[in-house]
């Protein structure tokens, strides 16, 4: 538990790092792409070496590493051009939802245990998530007419970010690499070198220095996020119990952060996602 516990702290440092990157100018893409060479540095600093080795590239577990370098910069993309079409609200309902993904895989795939109370419980996760996020009508402005095309981009957040989900169980669970440390910054560095590869070509600007210290700062929560779930998985617990307790535990703890932190509003919509998320918690953890 104590680890889920540090899972959840790392995200919501990643979520208040990028609520700050704005104010002073920081931009996410090439910050990203440093914190993703940032976090080789800091999985070699945890095995006590460097972490990547020649050896990965006869590892079973290549494919895997190669799928998430490339999920982590196309979703990266994907979510925020969904951010800047639908907003954060509506883009963060469909991305959450991504439990379902990865609860029935694992419980499809992997044989979890099934109960009333589980399926109860990730029901009312999906609840909490749609409360947590509702924004009232008197709030949302006028509405604005997308092309049936542009829903594409909500979509591919909510099926990439399961895809990662259940990439990382099939890792922790069927272990194709003996050292999840070494698979975790396998997978950023790749990231990395894709990253730079799309900024030379887009002919971006060049890295700024508050860029560079903020992918740093970036760099250790984003590791964290990751190997942890992976950790979490190898020491056996059910993907059906983890990812929604994962993605609820980072829902909650960010709402209540950005209220006392940041002074968001917190009306009776939110209040209601909280109680339905803690709801949510016991239905799945009694099962």
């Amino acid at each position: 538990m104590i680890l889920l516990l540090l899972c959840i702290t790392a995200n919501v440092a990643l979520a208040l790092l990028f609520k700050v990157f704005p104010k002073y100018g920081i931009r996410n893409f090439p910050t990203i792409v440093v914190n993703y060479f940032v976090s080789i540095c800091v999985g070699s600093l945890l095995a006590g070496e460097f972490v990547i080795k020649s050896d990965i590239f006869s590892s079973a577990g290549l494919p895997y590493a190669v799928a998430l370098s490339i999920l982590f910069i196309t979703g990266f993309n994907i979510l925020g051009r969904s951010f800047q079409l639908f907003g954060i609200a509506f883009t963060t309902i469909i991305q959450k939802m991504s439990i379902l993904i990865s609860a029935f895989y694992a419980i499809l795939v992997y044989n979890d245990p099934t109960s009333l109370s589980k399926l109860a419980g990730l029901l009312v996760a999906i609840i909490a998530i749609i409360f947590v996020n509702y924004v009232p009508k008197v709030k949302r402005g006028e509405p604005t007419a997308f092309k049936p095309v542009q829903y594409l981009y909500p979509f591919g957040a909510f099926l990439l970010s399961g895809i990662i989900e259940v990439i990382l169980l099939i890792v922790g669970i069927e272990g194709h690499m003996t050292n999840s440390i070494e698979f975790v910054s396998s997978a950023f560095g790749m990231a990395g070198v894709l990253g730079t590869i799309y900024i030379v070509f887009t002919h971006r600007p060049i890295l700024k220095t508050k860029e560079i210290g903020a992918g740093i700062l970036l760099g250790i929560p984003n590791f964290l996020t990751i190997y942890l779930l992976i950790s979490l998985v190898e020491q056996g617990w059910d993907g059906s119990v983890l990812f929604p307790l994962n993605n609820i535990g980072v829902l909650v703890a960010s709402t209540l952060v950005g209220y006392l932190l940041f002074k968001e509003a917190f009306d009776k919509y939110k209040l209601i996602g909280i109680l339905a998320a803690l709801l949510s918690i016991y239905l799945i953890t009694a099962s």
